[in-house]
This record gives C-alpha cells, structure tokens and sequence, in this order.
C-alpha cells in the first residue's frame, strides 16, 4: 500500500485541532493498486541509490536497491523525472466543460495563462486557495497571478477556517473534448502551481478517470 498526498508528517496535517474549524485541508489517497505502488517502490529506490542528489546522513553504508524495478505507471507523474506543467496544462487546453481547483500556492503563469485561455473559450473555472500565501511579501508572484484569474472570470474562494488550505487537486470534467461529464480527470498529489514544482523538486501526482477517485475529489470540493 501506498499513501500519496501533499500532507506533511505534522499533527494538524494528520488530524484536525478542531473538526470544521480548525484544520489543515488536504486530501489523501491510500491504495492497494500494483501499478501505482510499484511506480513508487521503484521512484524510491532510484533516489536512495541516487548518490549525486543525495548524501548519507546516518546509518546507512551502500545503499542497495530493495525492490524489484518495476515500470512506471502511465497515471504518475514524477518531478523533476517528468514535467508536471506540460502534464497539467495539456488537458487544462483540451477541455471543454469545467475546471475546479483547490491550490495552495500559484506563482507559475503558465498554469494561469492556460486557465485564462480556457475562461476566455466559455469553460467555467473555479478556484479554492490560500489567503496566507497571498499576503506573503515574498510571495507576490501568487497573489499577481491570483489577481490575474480574478480579473479574467475565474471564481475564487479563499480559506476562512482556521488553519491552512494545503491541498493541491484539479478537477477536469469533460477529457474526451465531446459530453460534459463523458470522461472526468483528477489531477492530484504534491505539485503546487510554482515553478519549482514542474521539474525542479521531488514531487509526485497522479492523472487519473478512476470514476471513484473522481467522484470523491468532486464530492469534497462541492462541500468546499
């Protein structure tokens, strides 16, 4: 089994100091499914025997591969082994009937320009983010490209509950180009909208129809 997430190893990340009031927004996946976790054990072995990223800091001799290499699955996307803004804008340019996202820090305009192009052909957008991360002096680039959205159509919402909205999930409704509805996309998993996170940090997101993935982010983002 594997957990993929964007949470951190923090107390309010894992449980909520106050139920609905004050908690940290996320949203984690746990699943049994082979390709996905062997994508991972594979991921994982290629960097702990990476020994020009990474250095020993205890305890560990030679490091070994532990598992069996396996391929990677055609849902997962791993910065900074794959670009996840050529990913991500692919479908945001194909679709044609909706857009929902939940994002914790936006200061790459090539997600914003892709959502502004696809406001400006007729395709709804609406966005949940992160009023902390607006008013950080040296955050700018979020609320610049914030402002951007706001001003070409996209409805935004911030966080008003206390705590953080760390999530990091867009909803795609339509990925076939033809039905509304015909083949609903998640996009889900550590990447922000930021540079770094495109292909300069260890990151991992999932591309997935999975019908009952779907319909779980879809669920929680009509509650939000």
């Amino acid at each position: 089994q594997v957990e993929l997430s964007g949470a951190n190893y923090s107390l309010n990340a894992l449980v909520a100091d106050d139920a609905f009031r004050n908690y940290v927004d996320e949203a984690s996946v746990f699943t049994g499914d082979p390709a996905i976790v062997h994508s991972f054990m594979q991921r994982f072995d290629d960097l702990w025997t990476d020994t020009t990223s990474y250095t020993n800091y205890a305890n560990v001799t030679t490091p070994k591969r532990r598992y069996a290499r396996y391929p990677l699955a055609a849902e997962m996307n791993f910065p900074p082994l794959h670009s996840y803004r050529d990913r991500a804008v692919a479908p945001y340019d194909a679709e044609t009937a909706g857009i929902d996202a939940i994002m914790y820090r936006i200061t790459d305009r090539a997600h914003t320009d892709a959502i502004l192009a696809a406001v400006a052909r007729g395709v709804p957008v609406r966005l949940i983010t992160e009023p902390d991360q607006y008013r950080l002096v040296d955050r700018m680039w979020h609320s610049w490209n914030v402002d951007r959205l706001y001003m070409g159509g996209v409805q935004v919402k911030h966080r008003a509950h206390a705590g953080l909205n760390h999530q990091k999930s867009v909803i795609l409704y339509d990925q076939n180009g033809t039905v509304a509805g015909d083949q609903s996309m998640v996009i889900f998993g550590s990447s922000n909208w930021t540079s770094p996170s495109a292909n300069g940090q260890v990151e991992h997101n999932m591309f997935t129809t999975k019908p009952d993935l779907v319909s779980w982010y879809i669920d929680q983002f009509e509650r939000k």
